[in-house]
């Protein structure tokens, strides 16, 4: 229900925002990458921080850890993303893996193609 709620609320499919979910944690909360990304949605601390202050407005910075507030800031960047690529949804979620400006310079890494 968290992911339907947030999907709605900001207009993402909400099958979309789930399997991205699924990828990326198994729908596991505790999850934590190699790298650092966190929760539900792996979001990078410093993406987290971002989301939270820019795209949500929030006075306070989430955290990712915590299901409905990983899942929010997530859905929220897959929104975020599809605008910016003009709801081209394989660049979003490309974006959502590989990281935007990435995208934007390099293009898609192999495992990022595959990912998608």
């Amino acid at each position: 229900p968290v992911f339907d709620h947030w999907a709605q609320q900001y207009g993402v499919p909400a099958d979309l925002v789930k399997a991205i979910a699924y990828q990326e944690s198994g729908w596991q909360a505790h999850v934590v990458s190699n790298v650092g990304a966190k929760g539900v949605m792996q979001i990078m601390p410093a993406t987290e921080e971002w989301i939270s202050r820019s795209l949500l407005r929030s006075p306070t910075v989430l955290d990712a850890h915590v299901p409905e507030q990983g899942i929010q800031m997530g859905v929220r960047y897959v929104r975020y993303l599809l605008d910016y690529f003009d709801g081209n949804t394989e660049l979003a979620i490309a974006a959502y893996y590989q990281g935007q400006g990435s995208v934007m310079k390099k293009g898609l890494y192999t495992d990022t193609k595959q990912y998608v």
